[in-house]
């Protein structure tokens, strides 16, 4: 498929408005979604300019390794692998809500306090929120010594396979927080570490 056809699928399915329903609450200062634009040229995916508000989302249809949500003896959900998935392999990426990153440390306060990080810096200006338009990448557990790890790649951020993982393992990885570290690691018994 070209990228100009892409480029069109996507902008006629993906850039639509969409009003939040958020049961009352107010969404932050942003009042609704809107998809953000993405290139995709092959297996190279580039988010072509940033806008508070926008979400996140690569077609339903983008070819990655198969992963399921279930509940982990981490913490809660957890995110596990259904196939083997090489090292270095793109197995998700973070999908959410693009938010200034001011705003982003409010709703991070809110969140702390429920025991959960929903929130990914993709820059000193950016952050994504999975709380609003996330996917299944938001349940990936933190731990100490990880099997997968982040990377940020053209504004989309990647996890990917810090090792090969085998079908059935619960996927991981560092979070490298910059906070106040309020939250206790439970990645094994015994760990000492903070989120």
């Amino acid at each position: 498929m070209t990228t100009l056809l892409l480029q069109f699928r996507l902008r006629r399915h993906w850039l639509a408005k969409r009003v939040a329903r958020t049961n009352g609450k107010k969404n932050g200062t942003v009042p609704h979604f809107q998809f953000a634009p993405l290139i995709i040229d092959g297996s190279r995916v580039k988010l072509r300019s940033r806008v508070a508000g926008q979400i996140v989302q690569l077609p339903k249809d983008f070819a990655l390794p198969k992963i399921e949500r279930r509940r982990s003896g981490v913490h809660g959900w957890g995110v596990f692998a259904l196939e083997r998935i090489p090292k270095n392999k793109r197995i998700i990426y973070y999908a959410g809500q693009l938010v200034p990153s001011k705003e982003s440390h409010d709703r991070e306060a809110a969140y702390l306090e429920q025991g959960c990080i929903w929130c990914f810096e993709l820059s000193t200006r950016w952050a994504v929120d999975a709380t609003y338009g996330g996917n299944v990448s938001r349940f990936i557990n933190h731990a100490c010594k990880p099997n997968c790890y982040s990377h940020i790649i053209d504004g989309i951020i990647w996890i990917r396979a810090g090792r090969t993982i085998e079908p059935g393992e619960e996927l991981t990885y560092h979070y490298y927080t910059g906070g106040t570290a309020e939250i206790p690691c439970q990645c094994r018994p015994g760990c000492k570490g903070q989120i």
